[in-house]
């Protein structure tokens, strides 16, 4: 894959990955204006201690009312969460790992 292929994949990823925060966010709004506080507090909780509070969010948003705009804002992030995985897997399939490790070697300063 060239180069500029995978620089396109990067950016796929990166660019799935801010719309997942945005969705986040979104979610964590919407239970707090449904009055599950607890849940959104331990969203945010375990997203600061250990990562964990998107994905319970993700779970969580499932299970929210699905008026309005909540339904589509759960299918982007799913769609989003599969862009990501796969340009993720694509790019660390393709990348040559040996020619990545010599380069960092090259080019990195030593101090004399």
């Amino acid at each position: 894959m060239s180069e500029v292929a995978l620089d396109l994949l990067k950016i796929a990823a990166f660019l799935a990955l801010l719309a997942q925060v945005a969705c986040l966010v979104v979610v964590l709004v919407r239970m707090f204006q449904e009055g599950r506080v607890a849940w959104a507090v331990a969203c945010i909780a375990l997203l600061l201690c250990c990562g964990l509070g998107g994905q319970v969010a993700f779970v969580h948003g499932w299970t929210l009312p699905q008026r309005g705009w909540t339904r589509a804002v759960m299918v982007m992030w799913a769609v989003c969460m599969a862009v990501a995985v796969v340009a993720v897997a694509l790019v660390a399939v393709n990348t040559d790992w040996d020619a990545a490790r010599q380069h960092r070697r090259h080019h990195h300063w030593h101090w004399d």
